[in-house]
């Protein structure tokens, strides 16, 4: 049952993810709205959005105008689950699993933006050093350990 649950949570956090890394460089609510077609910006029914399925069920297009919904959609909602699940597996809910688990997401929203806008924010690459530098204090992490890790992390 953990495992169904965090493969739902999992991909419906990403979906929220990818709505982020589109919306936020170009200054646009993404909260409290509805989810609206890309193409003509019509809004969407909750059936339209489900995660992976609504993908595969509406054969990879947009129900309101037929164009094709751009593919990253589909592989980032479906390696996601598979990444956690496999986190899970090694780690259970341990430090480490947090770890991993914030990383990775941060990490999706640095990848959207840069597939969708080649550019990544400076604020949210602030937030995501601040709160790596608190979870490495947090668990007495040395700093050259953080800054080992944070170089490596560049090279992505």
């Amino acid at each position: 049952m953990i495992y169904f649950l965090l493969a739902i949570y999992s991909a419906v956090f990403m979906s929220f993810i990818q709505v982020a890394g589109e919306c936020f460089p170009v200054k646009k609510s993404f909260l409290f709205r509805f989810s609206e077609c890309n193409y003509c910006q019509k809004k969407l029914a909750f059936y339209h959005i489900i995660p992976i399925f609504s993908f595969l069920f509406f054969r990879g297009k947009s129900r309101c105008c037929e164009r094709p919904i751009p593919i990253i959609y589909f592989l980032m909602e479906l390696v996601t689950p598979i990444y956690i699940l496999l986190l899970y597996i090694q780690f259970s809910f341990s430090y480490s699993f947090l770890l991993y688990y914030i990383i990775y997401y941060f990490l999706a929203f640095f990848f959207i933006t840069d597939i969708f806008y080649l550019y990544v924010p400076n604020s949210i690459l602030i937030v995501f050093f601040c709160v790596l530098a608190t979870i490495a204090i947090l668990y007495n992490q040395t700093l050259m350990d953080l800054i080992y890790s944070g170089g490596i992390s560049c090279l992505f």
